[in-house]
């Protein structure tokens, strides 16, 4: 496998996401980063183990994970924040150990 870690350049709450993606060959890779991606995304680093991938996504700002977690939680047309939507939002940050 070759594994890429990427973060979301993108405008709005998911800007500085550090994702990472899987795939079969470096040609993959390569067929799939097109100018559209590379817009939206930038690699962080390439052919690396799935434990630095990990280690890479856990650099993900607390203030990225809050934002989307507001955005998770707000209705598209109302743009109202569900309260308890944000609540379970914010409880799955916590049991992944960004919140105390």
């Amino acid at each position: 496998m070759y594994n890429v870690a990427f973060r979301n350049i993108t405008n709005g709450p998911y800007n500085g996401l550090i994702t990472w993606n899987q795939f079969a060959s470096e040609e993959d890779f390569n067929n799939y980063y097109t100018e559209e991606i590379k817009s939206e995304k930038e690699v962080v680093a390439q052919e690396i183990s799935m434990g630095e991938c990990v280690s890479l996504g856990s650099e993900t700002p607390l203030s990225t994970w809050l934002l989307i977690s507001i955005d998770k939680a707000t209705d598209p047309t109302s743009k109202v924040i569900d309260q308890h939507r944000l609540a379970m939002e914010l409880m799955k940050l916590r049991t992944c150990g960004f919140l105390i």
